[in-house]
């Protein structure tokens, strides 16, 4: 059975976003042939994790007629599959079984769903109708809940004082979250030393496979990010193993064999499973950068147009995609307006730190550089913003003619080399060596960074 993953379920789970940290050196190659033999031996089985509790309920439902539990269960099982394996036809059974429930049943599912599908204004909205409706126990879920929210839409203070004001602090539920704005704040010792704690919060209480593999991707994403990539491996790799398949976990895999080993074919096959089984579309940006750096410059805009054609394949995966969408577009004289629209479009739901500097960049394309140079200042206002806020700051500041703040921005974003990789630290340094930042750069910044970016 499913047990305590609303408050799990609800976390949006991002980037680290810590100030960078020397890594442990140029060592032995970390995604060894043995690393990659059995991590392609892992994939999904024929019937995924959670097939049987769905069955089950569904069969209750078929036998009973009309059963509230059973809807709750099986929105629960389906939205933790969708976590799992990001297949949008979860999404849409979950979405299903809750239409069908009391507004009442489920304080916040519905904010948790806004979030899946980057409705946040409606996340917003439904988060604090939850907090606001909540009583006893269930106010804590509530804050927890409405944390998440505002972390996603930008409203930083407002998410620490929500998880200030939770009780229960020695839950599954509190750890991860206090790891995150840990590692927001840029204190990456504590954010990793709370996750680690979750991982075995996890193990402890049995959580689902799919929740145990999550909590051990996210430490492996801290390891990574703090310096110790290799410290990340047998995280994936037990990852793996509990949750075979895992489309994050062959990402992490991925960014540590392309950021840290430089091993490009190595990286492009485990970015190309990452994608086969549900990964961020936005990794095809990623291959692309991996085809242009093994000179096929032919490959990476083929791979490129495969995005732009998936990520405008509908509405709703076009709302998902709109930042790396709007990067790519401003490169080009001809499709500045749209970026400009979609990037308008992404900051009117949330104002995060990521949603400003991708407007700001596509404002300074648009030849609006006051503007941009604004925003940009309020991107690296809060906390630790990821290293590709840097990566786009500095290059404005770079064509603004600002080269001493230019070279600071790009400087720490190339202290993160190991997390940007190698395409954006060869822009980064056509820059500083004094090129027009166009050289080599094939079609600009990606503005993702990569592992768990959206």
């Amino acid at each position: 059975m499913i047990r305590r993953t609303f408050p799990l379920l609800l976390l949006v789970a991002g980037a680290a976003c810590s100030p960078p940290t020397p890594t442990e050196g140029p060592d032995a190659q970390l995604v060894t042939p043995e690393v990659m033999q059995q991590a392609l031996t892992s994939r999904p089985p024929a019937r995924l994790t959670l097939s049987d509790e769905i069955d089950f309920f569904q069969g209750r439902l078929a036998d009973r007629g009309e059963d509230r539990l059973a809807r709750t269960r099986l929105f629960a099982a389906y939205r933790l599959r969708f976590q799992a394996y990001q297949q949008d036809g979860d999404l849409r059974a979950a979405e299903e079984a809750l239409a069908d429930l009391p507004a009442a049943a489920l304080p916040g599912a519905r904010a948790a769903l806004d979030l899946d599908r980057h409705r946040f204004r409606s996340a917003e909205a439904s988060a604090e109708r939850a907090l606001a409706a909540a009583h006893g126990d269930a106010r804590e879920d509530a804050r927890r809940r409405l944390f998440d929210v505002y972390l996603a839409v930008g409203r930083y203070d407002d998410a620490v004082a929500q998880l200030e004001r939770t009780q229960d602090r020695d839950g599954f539920g509190y750890v991860v979250r206090a790891a995150r704005l840990q590692d927001r704040r840029g204190d990456v010792a504590g954010a990793r030393a709370l996750q680690a704690r979750a991982v075995e919060l996890a193990r402890t209480h049995a959580e689902p496979p799919a929740v145990q593999a999550w909590s051990l991707v996210s430490l492996a994403h801290l390891e990574h990010h703090s310096g110790h990539p290799a410290r990340a491996i047998p995280l994936l790799e037990e990852a793996l193993r509990l949750l075979p398949g895992y489309p994050a976990a062959f990402e992490a895999l991925g960014w540590i064999a392309y950021g840290v080993d430089r091993d490009l074919p190595t990286a492009r096959v485990l970015f190309d499973r990452a994608v086969e089984g549900g990964g961020h579309l936005s990794l095809l940006l990623t291959l692309a950068d991996i085809a242009a750096l093994e000179g096929d410059d032919a490959e990476a805009g083929r791979i490129r147009g495969r995005f732009l054609t998936a990520a405008r394949a509908d509405t709703a995966t076009t709302r998902l995609y709109r930042p790396a969408l709007a990067l790519q577009l401003a490169e080009h004289d001809a499709t500045v307006g749209e970026a400009l629209r979609l990037a308008e479009a992404d900051l009117r739901q949330r104002r995060s730190a990521e949603a400003v500097s991708t407007y700001a960049w596509v404002l300074h394309r648009a030849g609006r550089p006051a503007a941009a140079r604004t925003l940009f200042a309020e991107a690296l206002e809060w906390g630790m913003p990821a290293p590709a806020v840097h990566l786009l700051a500095g290059r404005a500041a770079w064509e603004r003619g600002e080269r001493s703040r230019a070279r600071h921005l790009l400087e720490y974003a190339l202290s993160a080399e190991t997390e940007i990789g190698p395409a954006d630290a060869e822009r980064i340094r056509t820059l500083l060596d004094g090129g027009s930042g166009r050289e080599g750069s094939r079609d600009g910044p990606r503005g993702s960074r990569g592992v768990g970016a959206t």
